[in-house]
């Protein structure tokens, strides 16, 4: 007899019951996410990611030659870095745009996570007075619990929601595959089609393969059908495409100097920290309070640590075997434990890779092991009682929601961001102090930058960066002696510290020592030959110390590397009308004035060098212009006057 094809869910069509919630469900979303509106740009990944980084500029053919190369923050990400330089296209460097797309995606996940577990919940049983109200209970708590904040607020973790919108997919299109009697091929290829876009999203996909057999186990049971061989062979293709991106993901680790940060953890701790995170992150979705952006790996741990994780550790193994040995009873509680174990595993520190312990972020998809138990245990429940699980799914948005609105207030600039991090955990992380100082020198607010960068240097080891900003504090105060002294421990502390040179380069020059800051920016644009302002920095001490040739082939090399900046062009012009080569200086002005209509420096200098080769009429026309953007200026006024009466002397018979 010919299979027949399992009819498809009324509530994953056009029906009555599924669009409205669905509606109900993106509203709700978007507007307990309203604050996400007056969120910037955070200096966690952001300005290496986005604000920065010039690739982002255009989509030609170095871009995607850059995305699919680069390793860049370790991971390669090719379809993030795509998303991104869309966005860039489109927002340019207006962090609220970025913010929205990441909040589009995430209601879009919202809604497949409504699809799949509705589809999951049909494949178990078919209850439309249960599993109806479940799908959408569980989609509730995805979208709204204040942990999924960080995957959304945060722009640099667009590779979060962006991962998990074609891992949710892969998840449905295999459910429909699987599940059907006909097992179209097509749709197996289709499935290997959206897994290999969630991997050049994210590595964390790479866990999908498993998940898939899972599956097949529990509730396809696709093995008890005697269909375990062809369930293995299927996954195949699966499997090689995680292996390639876990090997291509460790050699970005590896390149991007990722693994030196976990010196000093030994294996034991890492595996304590993984059992103790795993209870966490439970405990922050039950209670969702505390929820920090950072959590960083504590320098101490009292008795009263240690047992918390003798205690993580009793509970993760006795979950287990809890669950499997009420497997045949309760499949769904083994499925749901191993789910959020295999989802999770990438991400448990194992290898460590970074300074935090654990992070809100890395539950974006693995919260389903809860929420949807969650989610199916309040309707059937309720089965019977409509109007209070109405009341009380109400209820559930509006607490979730708020605790969200107020989340998002973290993620609001960098100084909420590492406040909220040095509050949380005083004295623990010399990162974010250092971060926070970051923020309020960015601020202006440089003795309470000092503070902080004070208070990082008490938390070993010592840090280049740390002296670093705190050398920019004490010039940003006067202090350049102190600002030199800094900058000094932050080379010998790292030698190949491209930045703490040019900062000398800077603080030096300030003081005079013109030799000195010679050969710090010579240094600098050795360790550093893409950076363009190094070689500007170049070009003004060669000018400075007489040396104009080289400042001329130093401010061409800044050119080079970012032809749209109108600084590197002006210097440049400025170099060739101080050595008194009129044409090249007329040349360049013309040439910054393209970039940048409105630089009245620009004007003046080409309306001062027309005055040196005698074409009064030039000079007076582009010094009216300087005169008009900068109306104040009594220089700008004196050489207009200048320019105009000999002008007039030049045009009298």
């Amino acid at each position: 007899m010919k299979p027949k094809r399992v009819p498809r869910s009324k509530t994953t069509q056009a029906g009555v019951s599924f669009w409205p919630s669905a509606a109900l469900l993106a509203a709700g979303t978007f507007f307990f996410y309203l604050p996400l509106w007056r969120n910037g740009f955070v200096t966690w990944d952001d300005p290496v990611v986005i604000v920065d980084n010039p690739h982002l500029r255009s989509l030609d053919g170095d871009f995607f030659h850059w995305a699919f190369t680069t390793f860049l923050t370790g991971n390669w990400i090719p379809l993030t870095w795509f998303s991104l330089a869309l966005d860039h296209q489109v927002y340019g460097l207006i962090p609220q745009g970025y913010h929205f797309t990441n909040l589009i995606v995430h209601t879009l996940n919202s809604f497949l996570v409504l699809v799949l577990v509705h589809r999951f919940l049909d494949l178990v049983k078919k209850d439309e007075k249960v599993n109806a109200p479940a799908a959408f209970l569980t989609a509730l708590l995805f979208a709204l619990h204040p942990i999924h904040v960080e995957s959304v607020a945060w722009a640099s973790e667009r590779k979060d929601v962006l991962c998990a919108f074609f891992y949710l997919a892969t998840l449905i299109a295999y459910l429909r595959y699987a599940a059907d009697p006909l097992k179209i091929t097509a749709r197996l290829w289709a499935c290997g089609g959206l897994f290999a876009l969630a991997l050049m999203a994210k590595p964390m996909a790479v866990t999908l393969p498993v998940v898939l057999l899972l599956l097949d186990l529990w509730p396809l049971k696709r093995w008890k059908k005697g269909e375990w061989k062809k369930s293995l062979l299927e996954k195949v293709p699966f499997f090689l495409l995680a292996l390639v991106c876990g090997l291509i993901t460790l050699l970005a680790q590896g390149e991007a100097q990722a693994f030196p940060t976990a010196t000093g953890l030994t294996t034991a701790f890492r595996v304590m920290n993984a059992f103790r995170a795993l209870v966490l992150y439970v405990g922050k979705m039950i209670l969702p309070i505390g929820l920090v952006p950072f959590y960083p790996i504590p320098r101490t741990a009292d008795y009263f640590y240690y047992r918390v994780n003798d205690l993580a550790i009793l509970l993760v193994i006795g979950s287990l075997l809890f669950a499997w040995t009420q497997r045949r009873k309760m499949p769904a509680v083994l499925t749901a434990l191993l789910f959020y174990l295999i989802t999770l595993m990438p991400v448990l520190g194992l290898v460590e890779v970074g300074s935090q312990s654990m992070a809100d972020r890395y539950t974006y998809l693995p919260s389903l092991a809860l929420f949807l138990p969650l989610g199916w245990g309040l309707a059937f429940g309720l089965k019977e009682r409509t109007g209070l699980r109405r009341v009380l799914t109400l209820v559930l948005a509006i607490v979730l929601g708020t605790l969200t609105w107020n989340q998002l207030a973290v993620w609001q600039d960098p100084i909420h961001f590492w406040e909220c991090v040095t509050q949380n955990f005083p004295g623990q992380s010399q990162v974010a102090h250092k971060n926070l100082g970051d923020a309020y020198y960015q601020a202006g607010r440089y003795p309470e930058a000092l503070r902080q960068y004070d208070t990082a240097l008490l938390i070993p080891p010592a840090e280049a960066y740390t002296h670093n900003g705190r050398g920019m504090a004490w010039f940003a105060l006067g202090s350049v002696d102190d600002a030199i002294q800094e900058f000094k421990t932050a080379v010998e502390l790292k030698p190949d510290y491209a930045l703490a040179h040019y900062n000398l380069w800077m603080a030096y020059r300030k003081k005079g020592m013109k030799a000195e800051a010679l050969a710090e920016i010579q240094k600098e644009t050795r360790l550093d030959p893409q950076q363009a302002d190094g070689f500007a920095a170049l070009g003004v001490s060669y000018a400075e110390t007489g040396r104009s040739s080289l400042a001329v082939d130093a401010f061409q090399q800044a050119i080079d590397r970012d032809p749209a900046n109108s600084q590197y062009p002006l210097d440049l012009a400025s170099t060739y009308q101080q050595t008194r080569q009129w044409a090249q200086a007329v040349n360049w002005y013309q040439k910054v004035l393209e970039l940048d209509p409105r630089s009245a420096t620009a004007w003046f200098g080409l309306g001062d060098t027309y005055l040196s080769v005698g074409n009064f009429a030039g000079a007076v026309s582009a010094l009216k212009k300087a005169d008009e953007l900068t109306p104040g200026d009594k220089n700008v006024k004196e050489k207009l006057q200048e320019a105009m009466g000999r002008l007039n002397s030049f045009s009298k018979p």
